[in-house]
């Protein structure tokens, strides 16, 4: 049952990444919130149901979580927006950056999960926290996979780099 919702989740984010990718500049930030909100939706549902009933101070550290993880979710799509608009010119100084950019990134991503997996422990236990790491460290690799095969490796597209 968790792996259909899985897949759905990264359907919805396949097609926001490819739609971003083809028409920077067009996805306005209501669009990015709404895709973030189902994302978010199908993110709450499947933790409801893996972690069936848990205590009120979860869900309360657990939204906390996800307006943290949607502020690094924006910046994680601006970066791809960034490489992407740079593709056709990019230089060693841009291709510096965004690497710094990127790792920054995804350094603070997991020591997000990592902070709200300590902060959950002690609000619902370890089970509970162990469940919440081990599916937002699943999504966020299944993320990162989606992206990377959407998203060209540099010189792909133009063999003269």
């Amino acid at each position: 049952m968790m792996y259909n919702q899985v897949k759905k989740i990264l359907s919805i984010l396949t097609i926001f990444v490819s739609t971003s990718m083809s028409c920077f500049g067009q996805n306005s930030d209501s669009e990015i919130n709404l895709i973030q909100e189902i994302f978010g939706l199908e993110k709450t549902e499947m933790l409801s149901e893996l972690l069936g009933d848990v205590n009120d101070e979860f869900w309360s550290t657990y939204k906390e979580y996800e307006e943290k993880r949607m502020a690094l979710g924006k910046e994680r799509l601006a970066l791809i927006r960034s490489y992407s608009e740079a593709y056709d010119s990019l230089t060693d100084e841009k291709i510096d950056q965004l690497l710094k950019d990127i790792q920054t990134q995804s350094k603070n991503t997991e020591n997000l999960i990592n902070q709200y997996t300590k902060k959950i422990k002690k609000v619902s236990g370890s089970k509970v926290a162990a469940q919440f790491y081990q599916l937002e460290t699943y999504l966020l690799a299944a993320v990162r996979v989606k992206i990377m095969e959407i998203t060209p490796i540099i010189g792909e597209l133009d063999p003269q780099y």
